[in-house]
């Protein structure tokens, strides 16, 4: 059973500069600190509330879409030494795309993702019960901290 999680929220500044600076090095803008861990791969930290977690992010290519540009995005918990390092039913693996687009008054950055639940039929009703809310509070710190680091032109702080 996939979960779907999305989450858009407007972006100051002015929409040129900040598609330009969406289209250029994601670790221009990715939250800070991070860290290179590959092609287009990131080590950072993620934020579900009170709680963060290592992981690695893949943001792919910018490509062109009506009136913006979009990527997609994935993240995952990290392998060390064939360990997970961080417990991967606390971040199952993500795949979804990010969009900025224009919108009269300016930009709006949009990430959408899906995960899978870990832990079969206990997992997916944990799920419910927390891991969707944690899942939305992930995506939700990850667009806010991407759109301090489009506005200021530096990775934003974490």
């Amino acid at each position: 059973m996939r979960v779907h999680v999305e989450h858009r929220q407007h972006v100051p500044g002015h929409p040129d500069v900040l598609m330009d600076a969406f289209r250029a090095d994601p670790a221009g803008w990715l939250p800070a600190p991070v860290r290179p861990a590959g092609p287009r791969r990131w080590r950072l930290e993620l934020h579900a509330g009170p709680a963060q977690h290592e992981a690695i992010v893949e943001i792919g290519s910018a490509g062109a879409v009506p009136g913006g540009s979009s990527r997609t995005i994935r993240w995952w918990a990290p392998v060390t030494d064939g360990l997970v390092a961080n417990r991967s039913d606390l971040i199952p693996e993500l795949f979804g795309h990010m969009t900025l687009h224009t919108e009269a008054g300016g930009a709006v950055l949009s990430i959408a993702g899906d995960y899978e639940p870990p832990g079969g039929a206990l997992g997916a009703l944990a799920d419910i019960v927390l891991g969707r809310r944690v899942a939305r509070s992930t995506v939700q710190w990850m667009a806010s901290a991407i759109e301090q680091g489009l506005s200021s032109g530096t990775p934003a702080a974490a």
